[in-house]
């Protein structure tokens, strides 16, 4: 039970922030603390592993430094994503799972399942019955063609109803 003279609001918002925190232990931090660290280290030891392996030409030093600032921001960015603690990000929805774009995306993917099977069964029976021949690859990019026709243009439906 809350107590009365305790303001749960202020002491909600002064655990969130821009960039979100994390445990670390029994320490609170800021996200990005941890996240920072780990992208550079990941960066380091791609960039090391690619050099020593003869992939980039150019003079070792040179390449493991160029390696390291090109991986690290993608490194630091994975390594916050799966260090953060959503709820303590500003602006994130408590419970993103029954927000009005997780119904319509719900929605669209189901109907879009539904098209995918009505249009390749219908597809198997006139190959079946014509003999009409076609390479697998197309055939499988025609499955995708449709799976994302038919999401896009559903959610967008979904989106503009509302």
């Amino acid at each position: 039970m809350d107590d009365p003279g305790i303001d749960t609001a202020s002491t909600a918002d002064a655990s969130r922030s821009r960039w979100g925190r994390t445990t670390v232990g029994s320490h609170h931090l800021s996200a990005l603390w941890l996240a920072v660290p780990i992208g550079v280290v990941v960066a380091v030891v791609v960039a090391v592993v690619v050099v020593d392996t003869g992939s980039i030409g150019t003079p070792a030093g040179v390449g493991q430094l160029a390696m390291a600032f090109a991986f690290g921001w993608a490194a630091a960015g994975l390594a916050w994503v799966l260090t953060v603690d959503r709820n303590t990000l500003d602006g994130a929805p408590r419970d993103p799972e029954r927000s009005i774009e997780s119904v319509w995306h719900d929605r669209a993917a189901s109907g879009a399942f539904t098209d995918v099977l009505l249009v390749t069964g219908t597809a198997a029976t006139v190959v079946s019955l014509t003999g009409f021949d076609m390479p697998a690859s197309v055939a499988l990019a025609s499955v995708l063609v449709v799976a994302m026709g038919s999401f896009g243009l559903r959610y967008l439906v979904l989106r503009r109803r509302g």
